[in-house]
């Protein structure tokens, strides 16, 4: 059973110096203490000695579906005979300002892409917030930018997401011919219109035949400057 454990936390089992496990109602606790290493200092690259542990980090890490199992990580605080200065042990199972192991990381990016799961779904599954696994959308999956439709229609919504500047509304720019919205804009700004298009090639906008948009005059003077 400990070996099956180990293998999950992903490390090299010759890197453990202690392994505690305390099982609770709804998971378990990995309580790991690693082996010290006496790395070179982070400052001057001089000799180290051990100075005590720095306070273990609870780090989520769902192996099993629906169970809370932690990670309480132990870290070595390291001193320099050098210079003096003190650092921590590098963690070896997420990033320094993470609560969840890479394993969720990776789990829960896997689990974005199965499109039959709702943020929700992948919360509960990964024992995480929605909004969490909102925020690794948000940061780590880059969604490329969809060509442009030959007919484009540009209209706004009213929204609390808006933020930019003094504007209540995002801009929605829709593909008519296919009825889709392929593109939502922080603002309805001509600023914020400008810095889109201008991303985009020339010969891409030239390809734009149609632009319907309603009286809101910034539309009018993008649409003709971008699309001959």
């Amino acid at each position: 059973m400990k070996n099956y454990i180990i293998k999950q936390l992903n490390i090299d089992p010759e890197r453990i110096k202690n392994l505690k496990i305390i099982e609770k109602q709804s998971g378990s606790d990995f309580y790991i203490e690693l082996v010290h290493t006496f790395p070179d200092c982070e400052y001057c690259g001089g000799h180290t000695i051990s100075n005590g542990f720095a306070r273990p980090k609870p780090i989520n890490h769902p192996t099993i579906v629906n169970e809370n199992n932690r990670i309480i990580f132990k870290p070595i605080r390291y001193k320099c005979k050098d210079c003096g200065k003190t650092f921590t042990e590098e963690n070896p199972f997420t990033f320094s300002t993470f609560r969840n192991s890479y394993f969720a990381l990776d789990q829960i990016m896997k689990d974005i892409a199965n499109l039959n799961f709702t943020y929700h779904d992948i919360a509960i599954k990964n024992n995480v917030s929605p909004p969490t696994v909102q925020r690794y959308l948000d940061s780590f999956v880059s969604v490329p930018r969809q060509t442009l439709p030959e007919n484009i229609g540009i209209d706004e919504i009213y929204s609390k997401m808006a933020k930019r500047g003094q504007s209540k509304y995002l801009c929605v720019l829709v593909d008519n011919e296919h009825r889709y919205p392929f593109e939502i804009l922080s603002s309805r700004s001509k600023l914020n219109l400008s810095r889109y298009f201008e991303a985009i090639p020339l010969a891409e906008r030239q390809k734009v035949r149609y632009v319907t948009i309603d009286m809101w005059q910034p539309y009018k003077d993008v649409a003709i400057k971008y699309f001959p």
